[in-house]
């Protein structure tokens, strides 16, 4: 349904619903007021529409009137809580286009789900739209609405604007002429066998169908015709299918010579419904019965009769004759006289033609004849286009004619479809040329022009009606295309076009789109000679356009007033919208970037290419997996065909604090070169080209004592990282402390680790969530435990850290490996001196002087076991841990002569072995030896599996034999 009109109070009275719908559809569309405000178009789940009307209402208001059903409108509503809304209703005509629009007063509907029904009762109570007084009054005194197709539609709109539901339905107001009696009218003489009787076919539309009721009844002396039909008995009531030519029943009442008849048709719909109220009725014509004639006698053959008055057969001695008992049938070639609507002859073919010897009509067979170039100006002049070329004749179908259509003179052809009923008052019928994939007007002439899918000639008036689509940037639409072609050639229908045409602003693409709706305006085609070459289409359309660079989602876009002309696309005005509630930002993958500040700088459309533009918008990052932390935004990013390109960035941000890994990071600069971000990579949701350099202040946020001030407090930079590919690197090199004092940090056993800075790389991940990837090393020196002190100056050993040997963990404890360590002098391990070299020093632990760090050397060693001896090198390694001077793991066999005394402290025997091994349980000796008295003298001894503990060389396993007795004094 749509808009419902209500009149001004004087022209309502005293009928306001009719007046309501005089003006609902004679409302003129220029003086339809323009809308000030502009609908965005948002179909709501939560709304439907349904606009119910008769596809073939009455045209006369008193039945409107009686039956207010006769148009409804459903409005739906499944949400929840009641809502506000109205309704905004159009009109569109056919031949006018658009002629009326209207609106209802604010209306709320319940929760739902509820229905809110109107029907044409309601219309009155509507907006009054100027409309010109005389229409009005023309149609009230009438009673008649004017005949035309319609299309009503209703669009549901929220208070603020926003479109909900739309739904359509045609109708056509069919005002027919009645049909007129062609044969026998006027007292002609017929033959009283089976007479043909013939009129004017009433034109509807095929959809409505059309049946004819034929009635026949015999006259008395002085009875008017209508009398004689309507109060004597019907010689004949029957009805006929849709050909306007009955052959008189050979079962019906047989008629007598020299009688008078009477006979009328009433046009009906395919449902044998009357077509008007009160009927559609032909006048009461009469006739006489006449005796009829024998063709077997010697009656005159040179002509038949095929539809009287219109045309005949002559020529007939030319013909073979085959007689039967009941008539002849002919065969051959004759001449055809046309007599009516136009004179001339031309030869047909005769094919088993059967005459009755009674009354000699024709019961069946066929005469059909092709038309040969300007002969089918013999039936009157044409449209332009159509062409008739045959003829035929069938008792049961009378004399009918059918041709082609070609579409301009050089377009393709067509068959038309349907015949026309030739009569003695001229053509009647439809034809109708279809073309099947439609003939595009405009080859290359988007982004508008049109496609032909169906041309219909309606006979007698010869309009001929041109049908088809709107095509729209290259591709056919919807929407139709209905006008009548002029004399000239020229077609002009309105284009009207309320389908959503959706353009990538990039082949392909989906991200970013331009949706054009509400094509209207007139189109000028000219058909005359050919398809419409350049200068032969013209077309200025309208159209609301809605700009995406991103998904709707992002809520920037741009309302724009378009103008489309063949070959060109133009804008009127631009009204942008971004950061709208609920806006989503575009997601590329490990940064969002919100859309902001869009302006449309250039827009237009290449035929065959697509969407060119030049657009601008404000971009801003944002890290989701940190939402908290602002990055600055790049302004005035430019966006072609190629994709966006980013301007060079170097802003200071609000430095916001994040923690990652227990570290505290604030960003405090951004800065980048200019990019292309292409459309290939929004597409794709991908920020593979973004690369941003941020300067970062940092701190070891989890350090508490025993951690000094100067770690646990200090705030350090990581100046230019880049972050890019979800991940944030930088290198840092960073001092500690201040006036180049380092930063003492105390380790078990008397160690201590002096940082003096930092260096390496910083890298933090940012998918799935934030963590650590790297940490920079401590820069400084590592001064080893005091039991490791170099014997001339007994300062504990110190070293430099190698680069990256030593980081320290956001939770203050010590991960390092330093490779090829070699001990800057012997270290003293469990009473021996270790000279280590070439290994692999371990770092762990936490700090602190009674913290848990350790120091586990793994290297080969010289070994001093004993202080007056010579160190010895051995074969293997050992895992010594350097605080507790334990040895962990590992083992060095020690080649002698090797001198062991034994106890260490105040030896009693000083035994020389050939060799020993030196692992964790302590030294392990075994085979033959020389011990050496402490008193003098010696004798042989035998190690069986001795053990040594190493500080104090205490048999912890095995025996010591001596080969011979001593005697020891105490």
């Amino acid at each position: 349904m749509n808009h419902i009109f209500a009149l001004p109070s004087a022209v309502l009275a005293p009928r306001p619903m009719l007046a309501a719908l005089v003006g609902l559809l004679l409302l003129p569309a220029s003086e339809v007021p323009a809308s000030g405000a502009t609908s965005l178009f948002a179909q709501s789940p939560d709304w439907g529409a349904q606009v119910v009307v008769s596809p073939f209402p009455s045209p006369y208001l008193s039945e409107w009137e009686r039956n207010p059903q006769s148009l409804t409108l459903a409005v739906t509503f499944t949400g929840e809580g009641s809502r506000a809304f109205r309704v905004e209703g159009s009109v569109r005509s056919r031949a006018r286009g658009e002629v009326a629009r209207a609106e209802s007063p604010p209306l709320t509907v319940a929760a739902g789900p509820s229905v809110q029904l109107f029907n044409a009762s309601d219309l009155f109570t509507w907006r009054v739209l100027p409309v010109r007084r005389q229409d009005v009054e023309q149609a009230l005194r009438t009673g008649v609405l004017p005949e035309d197709d319609y299309e009503i539609c209703a669009r549901i709109f929220s208070s603020a604007g926003i479109q909900l539901a739309e739904d359509c339905a045609p109708m056509e107001v069919v005002l027919p002429d009645p049909p007129e009696l062609l044969y026998p009218v006027g007292g002609d003489g017929v033959g009283a066998g089976q007479p043909t009787f013939q009129w004017t076919p009433v034109l509807v539309p095929p959809t409505l169908g059309t049946r004819y009721r034929v009635q026949l009844a015999e006259r008395f002396t002085g009875q008017t015709p209508l009398v004689a039909l309507e109060a004597n008995r019907l010689h004949l009531d029957e009805v006929v299918a849709s050909v306007p030519l009955l052959l008189y029943p050979a079962d019906g009442i047989p008629l007598e010579a020299g009688k008078d008849y009477v006979w009328r048709v009433e046009a009906l719909d395919g449902f044998e419904n009357p077509l008007r109220p009160g009927g559609l009725r032909s006048q009461v014509e009469v006739f006489r019965a006449e005796a009829t004639l024998d063709p077997l006698g010697d009656e005159d053959w040179s002509q038949l009769d095929l539809v009287p008055g219109v045309a005949r057969l002559v020529d007939l001695s030319r013909l073979e004759r085959e007689v039967t008992p009941f008539g002849v049938i002919l065969n051959g070639v004759a001449a055809l006289e046309l007599l009516a609507p136009e004179s001339g002859s031309l030869p047909v073919q005769v094919r088993d033609l059967v005459v009755d010897r009674v009354g000699m009509r024709i019961t069946g067979g066929e005469v059909s004849g092709p038309l040969p170039g300007a002969w089918g100006n013999l039936l009157g002049s044409l449209p332009p286009g159509m062409r008739i070329d045959r003829l035929s004749f069938r008792p049961d179908t009378g004399l009918r004619a059918g041709g082609g259509y070609s579409l301009g003179g050089n377009g393709p052809n067509a068959a038309l479809e349907g015949e026309l009923q030739v009569t003695a008052a001229g053509l009647f019928g439809t034809l109708e040329a279809r073309f099947a994939d439609g003939i595009s007007l405009v080859p290359g002439g988007d982004p508008v022009g049109a496609r032909v899918h169906r041309v219909r000639t309606t006979f007698p008036t010869g309009v001929t009606e041109v049908e088809g689509v709107l095509e729209a940037f290259g591709a056919p639409t919807s929407c139709p295309l209905l006008a009548a072609l002029g004399e000239d050639g020229r077609w002009a229908p309105v284009a009207r076009c309320g389908q959503e045409i959706e353009l990538p602003l990039v082949a392909g693409g989906t991200a970013g789109r331009l949706s054009v709706l509400g094509l209207m305006g007139p189109l000028d085609v000219d058909l005359s000679a050919g398809l419409p070459a350049a200068g032969g289409f013209g077309a200025q359309l309208t159209a609301s356009g809605v700009l995406y660079p991103g998904p709707a989602t992002t809520g920037c876009f741009a309302n724009l007033d378009l103008r489309l002309h063949p070959g060109g696309l133009e804008m009127d005005g631009v009204r942008s919208r971004c950061g709208l509630p609920g806006a989503m930002p575009m997601e590329l993958d490990w940064l969002h970037v919100g859309l902001s500040n869009l302006r449309v700088d250039e827009l237009a459309w290449v035929p065959g290419s697509g969407v060119e533009m030049a657009l601008r918008l404000d971009l801003l990052p944002r890290l989701p997996m940190l939402p908290g932390v602002p990055l600055p935004g790049w302004a005035d990013v430019v966006v072609t065909a190629e994709g966006f390109r980013v301007p060079a960035l170097d802003e200071p941000t609000i430095p916001e604090r994040f923690d990652v890994g227990g570290m505290a990071l604030r960003i405090q600069r951004a800065s980048g070169a200019p990019f292309l971000l292409s459309w290939a990579e929004w597409e794709a949701r991908s920020a593979e080209a973004v690369t941003l350099e941020l300067d970062v202040a940092w701190r070891l946020a989890g350090l508490s004592s025993p951690m000094p001030s100067c770690l646990s407090g200090g705030i350090f930079s990581l100046e230019a990282a880049l972050l890019a590919e979800a991940a944030l690197r930088g290198r840092v090199d960073s001092p500690v402390g201040g006036g180049g004092d380092p930063c003492r940090v105390p380790l078990a056993g008397g160690a201590e680790l002096l940082v003096h800075g930092w260096e390496g790389e910083l890298a933090l991940s940012l998918l799935p969530e934030p963590r650590l990837l790297s940490l920079p090393s401590v820069r400084g020196e590592l001064r080893l435990p005091g039991s490791s002190a170099c014997p001339d100056g007994g300062v504990p050993a110190a070293f430099t850290l190698p680069s990256g040997a030593l980081r320290l963990q956001p939770d203050g404890t010590l991960d390092g490996r330093i490779e090829g360590w070699t001990a800057p002098c012997p270290i003293v391990v469990a009473g021996a001196e270790f000279l280590f070299t070439g290994g692999v020093l371990e770092i762990s632990g936490s700090p602190g002087s009674a913290g848990s760090a350790e120091f586990l050397l793994t290297a080969g060693a010289s070994v001093r076991l004993d202080p007056d001896a010579e160190p010895v090198t051995g074969a293997g390694t050992l895992v010594v841990e350097l605080v507790s001077g334990e040895v962990r793991s590992g083992e060095l066999v020690l080649a002698g002569p090797l001198r062991i005394p034994l106890p260490r402290q105040g030896p009693v025997f000083t035994f020389t072995v050939d060799e020993a091994r030196l692992n964790a349980a302590g030294l392990a000796i075994e085979g033959a030896a020389r011990a050496e008295l402490a008193g003098g003298g010696a004798v042989d001894a035998g190690f069986d599996e001795v053990v040594l503990e190493l500080e104090t060389h205490r048999i912890t396993g095995g025996r010591v034999r001596l080969e011979q007795a001593v005697a020891l004094e105490a």
